[in-house]
């Protein structure tokens, strides 16, 4: 493995180990363990962003962490860019 795919790597972990191993799925319930790390830089207040999407429903379900109102703003900047 190059040195460039070990920092991506790396980074994913970093951006990962704030979130919950898993996360309930908003539409259908089922559990969700595969969350999707994102890079949460551009949203001041948040130490982490994932997402996952539901095998069975095929819904999405975000996991945020950070202060209530970084969460609050995150959150609905994520969901016009990805409800449009």
């Amino acid at each position: 493995m190059g040195k460039s795919m070990r920092n991506k790597k790396r980074k994913k972990i970093n951006m990962g180990r704030f979130l919950p191993e898993s996360v309930e799925c908003n539409n259908c319930h089922e559990m969700l363990t595969d969350i999707e790390a994102m890079d949460p830089k551009p949203f001041p207040g948040i130490d982490g962003i994932g997402c996952a999407r539901c095998p069975v429903c095929r819904d999405y379900t975000w996991a945020f962490v950070g202060e209530a109102e970084a969460v609050l703003m995150a959150k609905e900047a994520l969901m016009e860019t990805y409800m449009e």
